[in-house]
């Protein structure tokens, strides 16, 4: 029998599909719907259309990624976000057991599923303007303002978002995998980043002013639009980490864009609408964005058991690298 891994993406969507089919007819009740496979990466989601033609979104956790404690916790921040702010995010349905995921083994492997209500919206394929990027800002600061004063309930695991934390088993095997792919000098580089972007996040303390909950990916494809206002897709990333990091995840994504200037100033207008940001936190932003850049090439370095990966990665690595070359040389990415 083949192994999962061995599938083509062709192949391992059509094992999913039938395996989401399978578990929304007996976890949620749901039998006889339209699955569409929109993503297949980290993790694989797919758009179900019930005979009513009442519209969800199954998530599929890639195995070993999350734990059962660990998404659970996810839900019960975004249901506390649903209930105590007016953000739209994902929102979970329960199983017909009231669960609000469910375990479920297919092609010998056992997966996390976890069904949410469809949001509307449009996922842009072009760059956002500075309006929409205000409006970014915005929903940033009062994920933020709920952080800080959400009191999580007992029981309550998300990952730490720090060095140490964002080196889990998972990530530490993805980094082992991918060493190969990545050149000495490049690795080198990496180093450099590390050694001068730990302390400034270490000297910023973890009080609840400047540490929290945060999302950990809000960049354009987890955001849709209506308008200008924005919704906010994909939490599976979310842990404990500064606020600034946020930030720096989805500035590190608009770095190429002509006018970066002019769009970073709208998303840090946006979020001092409604939050406090002190000049000496915006001066540190820039090494934020520093981490996120490395940690993400890092890691898709080592997802060589995904198909397709393999020839897009080298590329993004070297482009990673000669944007930290640059940081590290002048201070700043503007």
């Amino acid at each position: 029998m083949t192994t999962f891994d061995a599938l083509d993406y062709q192949g391992q969507v059509a094992v999913l599909t039938e395996a989401a089919a399978a578990t929304l007819a007996e976890r949620w009740g749901m039998a006889h719907c339209a699955l569409t496979c929109v993503q297949h990466f980290q993790n694989s989601t797919f758009r179900v259309e019930t005979p009513s033609g009442a519209r969800y979104a199954l998530r599929v956790n890639r195995p070993k990624s999350q734990s059962l404690a660990t998404v659970k916790s996810e839900l019960l921040w975004l249901t506390a976000l649903h209930r105590e702010t007016d953000l739209l995010i994902p929102v979970p349905v329960p199983t017909v057991n009231g669960e609000l995921l469910t375990e479920a083994t297919a092609h010998g492997v056992t997966r996390l599923y976890v069904l949410f209500h469809w949001l509307d919206g449009d996922m842009l394929d072009h760059e956002l303007t500075p309006a929409q990027l205000e409006s970014v800002g915005v929903f940033m600061a009062k994920l933020h303002n709920h952080s800080a004063h959400w009191t999580p309930p007992d029981g309550f695991t998300r990952k730490t978002l720090e060095w140490d934390g964002q080196m889990d088993e998972h990530y530490q095997n993805a980094i082992v995998h991918g060493r190969a792919m990545i050149p000495p000098t490049m690795r080198e580089i990496f180093v450099r980043v590390r050694q001068r972007v730990e302390p400034i996040m270490s000297g910023l303390g973890q009080s609840p002013q400047v540490y929290g909950l945060i999302h950990n990916d809000i960049y354009q494809k987890n955001m849709l639009f209506v308008g200008d206002s924005v919704r906010v897709l994909d939490f599976d990333n979310c842990g404990w980490g500064h606020y600034l990091l946020d930030i720096g995840v989805t500035l590190a994504k608009l770095l190429p864009h002509v006018d970066y200037a002019a769009k970073r100033e709208a998303l840090l207008r946006g979020y001092r609408i409604q939050r406090v940001l002190p000049d000496e936190q915006i001066a540190r932003i820039d090494s934020f964005i520093a981490a996120r850049i490395m940690l993400l090439a890092l890691y898709l370095a080592g997802q060589t058991d995904h198909p397709g990966m393999s020839s897009v990665v080298p590329s993004f690595v070297a482009e990673s690298a000669q944007q930290l070359e640059r940081w590290l040389m002048s201070g700043s990415f503007t």
